[in-house]
């Protein structure tokens, strides 16, 4: 069945109403009192995506655009006489879509333009804080607190690192026998849980208090040091400076913008909000519009304070002194005042933000009418999703994946280079402990990494690649955005039809998905049906 139009256009009613008459404008349709004219029809169809376009060729084409643009008209006037247009909840939906909208059109032109980062930051930012050190770490993981002790007693004894992590080889797909797990710098720390303070301390070769893991401990040391490069961590530097600067100016702006709008915390509204986990806290109808804050543009209550804490997945109890209020300030107060600030810059009334929250409401209309169409037939039962799984076998294939294990060069000449010695046969997980061998593998994969389709759009040569070649050839150099890969593919999986217990949820949403599909074809029919004497096709200006 082709996906309607109607839910996805971005046809605006609006628009048919205030657009422009005359010849030069023709009424291509009318709907009671609505008129759907040339140029609204014009902006529905470029605003079509390809594959919403229709199938159909010419005149015959057209004509299926303007009955879509009829029957949304017709789906609108149902939702008007349901009174959905005026639901609290959709009037709710479309309050936050357009404040948060104004949110983000007040962080990207007030907020973002004062956050800067300089080359010479980043470079103190690599010495200062460490990103100029890196450690060789060494590790050894066992299953139980007796195997720990009996680990150390025996490194006490002088037994060897080395030999000590052999016997629990099987334990570490990361390490190698020997326990050498790689170069690891300050952002691998909580990878490897790794505390902070012993990365830094701790003398090269002596062993660190034990490490838990989940269901396992590490034992671990550094065998060396060196100095890393500039190069490798100023990106990731420059992102965490950035996310500081832009934290930093939040806070700033939101410190003048409650100043501003003389931002008041009532005490006996946060009282209430204390008593008890927000997903269970049941507000009585005067609680509900208890003021918990109040500036000089309106006030926040209770409800929707909680509405927006349980939006955001907080479901615990509030925490007690700064740490709750600072919680609330994050995710209820500072949207507000960012979005009164907007307002009251009158950016709201730009024809642009106009049309875009016209559009987001009559989409959740829409939605909220097929919605309740959809469910008067009922919750969907087990043998329903069953059914729908057994004939649509081919949906529920687990993603193809091929894992391969990759080095990585600046340049093709150095690229080719490895790849001579691992044809002459040096392991890939040697080469990764030079400097200036990268991969694009997590730290302690020792070059593996698993790659699917969806990765392409992030490694598009190397996904390509790598689902070109078969199972154990070498392949490369390819060149990627950072470099040029040689890899290995190590093994090819997927592609197999999954157990209908693990994609029961899956089955049950693409069931219901097509019977919203279906409820707006029966609506639709029935509305044309209800509506024949009440719409007009002017075909013949159809140009």
């Amino acid at each position: 069945m082709k996906r309607p139009l109607l839910l996805t256009s971005g046809f605006c009613t609006a628009a048919l109403l205030l657009a422009g008459c005359g010849k030069d404008d023709p009424v291509l349709a009318r709907v009671g009192d609505v008129d759907i004219r040339a140029s609204a029809y014009q902006r529905f169809v470029e605003r079509l995506p390809a594959s919403l376009q229709s199938e159909q060729e010419g005149r015959a084409g057209d004509l299926e655009h303007l009955q879509s643009m009829v029957d949304r008209e017709l789906l609108f006037r149902e939702a008007r006489a349901k009174g959905i247009d005026s639901d609290a909840a959709v009037k709710g939906q479309v309050e936050r879509l357009a404040r948060n909208r104004l949110v983000n059109t007040y962080q990207l032109r007030i907020v973002a333009p004062r956050v800067k980062v300089e080359a010479a930051q980043v470079e103190r930012a690599f010495l200062d804080r460490g990103f100029d050190r890196e450690r060789l770490l060494s590790r050894i993981v066992v299953e139980s607190p007796e195997e720990r002790d009996q680990v150390l007693s025996e490194l006490r004894e002088g037994r060897a690192f080395a030999e000590l992590a052999q016997r629990f080889a099987d334990n570490d797909p990361a390490a190698g026998e020997d326990g050498v797990v790689g170069w690891i710098g300050l952002p691998h720390l909580d990878w490897y849980k790794v505390p902070r303070a012993a990365f830094f301390s701790l003398p090269k070769g002596q062993v660190a208090r034990p490490v838990r893991l989940p269901r396992a401990w590490q034992i671990y040391r550094f065998a060396e040091d060196r100095k890393s490069e500039l190069t490798d961590y100023s990106e990731g530097i420059h992102r965490l400076l950035e996310s500081e600067a832009w934290q930093a100016e939040l806070e700033r702006e939101f410190e003048l913008l409650s100043q501003s709008y003389g931002l008041r915390l009532h005490a006996e509204g946060l009282e209430r909000l204390r008593q008890g986990p927000m997903r269970d806290l049941v507000l009585a109808p005067d609680e509900a519009t208890q003021t918990l804050y109040s500036f000089s543009e309106g006030e926040i209550g209770l409800r929707e304070c909680l509405i927006d804490l349980r939006e955001a997945g907080i479901g615990g109890e509030l925490s007690g002194g700064q740490q709750g209020v600072d919680l609330l300030e994050d995710l209820v107060v500072r949207p507000r005042l960012f979005a009164a600030a907007a307002r009251d810059k009158g950016w709201e009334r730009e024809p642009e933000f106009a049309e875009w929250l016209t559009r987001k409401r009559e989409w959740l209309v829409l939605r909220t009418l097929v919605q309740a169409q959809t469910a008067l037939q009922g919750p969907i039962s087990e043998a329903e999703s069953r059914a729908y799984y057994q004939a649509n076998a081919n949906k529920f294939r687990s993603p193809e994946e091929v894992e391969i294990r990759e080095v990585l060069m600046a340049t093709e000449a150095q690229a080719q280079a490895l790849r001579e010695e691992i044809e002459q046969g040096v392991e890939m997980s040697a080469l990764l402990n030079r400097p200036g061998v990268g991969s694009h593998a997590r730290p302690g994969k020792k070059g593996k990494m698993t790659l699917r389709r969806l990765f392409r759009s992030r490694y598009p040569q190397l996904v390509d690649a790598a689902f070109a070649a078969e199972e154990g050839e070498l392949v490369g150099p390819v060149e990627t955005h950072d470099g040029f890969a040689v890899f290995r593919v190590l093994e090819r999986k997927g592609g197999d039809i999954m157990p209908f217990e693990r994609v029961r949820k899956r089955a049950e949403a693409l069931l219901r998905q097509r019977r919203e599909q279906e409820g707006i074809v029966e609506l639709i029919g029935a509305l044309r049906a209800k509506g024949e004497t009440q719409v007009v096709f002017f075909t013949d200006r159809l140009q």
